[in-house]
Parts: C-alpha cells; structure tokens; sequence
C-alpha cells in the first residue's frame, strides 16, 4: 500500500515538476530573464544611441517609456514613437504593451542641445510574431485619411485610441463611429485612453481620420491586438 501512495503522489506531482510560465508572464524561455530597462541622458548634446538589439525570432514589448520631451524612438532607421510625445501620459504610466519586431536594434534619438534629455524605457521578450500592435503618427493635412486597416482574415481589437484635439472625426468603413473626437479625445482615465478598450475593427475594415478644418493633422496613437484564429 505504501509503494502504491507513492506512485499515486508521484503521478499526481509530476505536472508540477515541470516548468510552466507564472500566471500573467511573457511566454519565453525560463533559461533567461526576459525583461530590460534602459535609463539615460543626453546632456545638451543631440545624437542617436542603441538601446536594445531585439534578434531575430523574438519580438520586444514596450511597457513603458519617460523622456525629456525632445526623442524620438525608432526600430532600426525607421520612426515608431514621434517627437513631441502626445502619447506621453499613457506609456509613462506602464499602461502600454507596444510589440516592436525583432531583427533590428531599438534606437533613441535627439535633434535638440538646449537642455538635458533623460530618457526610461521597459519591456520584455516574447516569441516573434505575437498578436500586439501599435502605430503612433500625424495625418497629413486636409482630408480624410486611413490610420488603421485590419488583415483580411483576423479581427483587430483596439485597446488603447486617442488624438490630441476634438476636432478629429473618425469613420469606420465609411460609417461615423464618433462625436468630433469623442470618444478618443484625449488621454485620461476613461477606457480607451488607458488600455482598456475593446472597440473592434472587423477583418479587412478600414480606419480613418479628418480634421474638421481644412489643412489641420490630427495626431494618433493606436494599441491594440489582433484576434487569434
């Protein structure tokens, strides 16, 4: 009986034995640490400094970003947060999961020497080709213009949209899906403006932005994921 109880608790344990991610972790390897932070300064001086490199087959998550004021973030040579930062409340409050594809380098970059430039980024490593998506930028001026369309066989869902004005209306497929602004008007405490949204662009759907006046941009900053087959 004794050899029996044995067995039985052995059998019983041995998915525990294995080693499975905590509840809410990335899903990577537990052979490494997955996270990073990166904190520096420019000090009156401009320039362009590498902050991670991001291999291949792997993708890097940015949960949430401070700076001076006067950076600019890019993968490689290419611009993914602009500068001046009117998304700056969301991701300095580690509201953001911004996926930044691997096989390049996260770079930070100044243009200005008036004044020092602190700068704080965190994230994690995750497997490549995860769900997560964002795009921060500024329509040109006049018109109505497309700042988001889904792939063709997968929902998107948008956690996180807003713009810097009231003054920017929003069409989905052609068809209003706001008040002027509202309600992606600004960052705050309300739903879209802190991750928590769940507003859905369908499969294949696109999504655009006007300035009600003629000329003027409308600035964006758009989080979300897609949904898995």
């Amino acid at each position: 009986m004794l050899n029996a109880a044995l067995f039985a608790f052995a059998f019983m344990a041995t998915p525990l034995a294995q080693a499975e991610p905590s509840p809410g972790l990335p899903d990577v390897s537990l052979g490494s640490n997955p996270y990073r932070s990166v904190m520096g300064v420019f000090l009156a001086e401009s320039g362009t400094r590498d902050l991670i490199e991001i291999p291949e087959g792997q993708d890097f998550i940015i949960t949430a970003y401070r700076e001076g004021g006067d950076l600019t973030v890019l993968r490689g040579e290419t611009v993914i947060l602009p500068s001046p930062p009117f998304y700056r409340t969301y991701v300095e409050d580690g509201l953001a999961r911004m996926r930044v594809e691997g096989g390049a380098t996260l770079r930070i970059r100044r243009t200005d020497t008036w004044s020092n430039s602190p700068y704080y980024l965190q994230g994690y490593f995750v497997k490549s080709g995860g769900p997560d998506r964002f795009v921060a930028g500024e329509t040109p001026g006049g018109g109505s213009h497309p700042i988001w369309t889904s792939e063709p066989d997968r929902d998107f869902i948008v956690r996180t949209l807003f713009v810097t004005t009231s003054a920017c209306d929003f069409h989905l497929d052609g068809v209003s899906v706001s008040h002027d602004s509202f309600p992606f008007d600004y960052v705050g405490s309300k739903a879209l403006g802190r991750g928590l949204g769940a507003f859905v662009i369908s499969a294949g759907s696109t999504l655009t932005v006007a300035h009600s006046t003629p000329g003027e941009s409308c600035e964006y900053f758009i989080e979300g994921h897609y949904v898995q087959p």
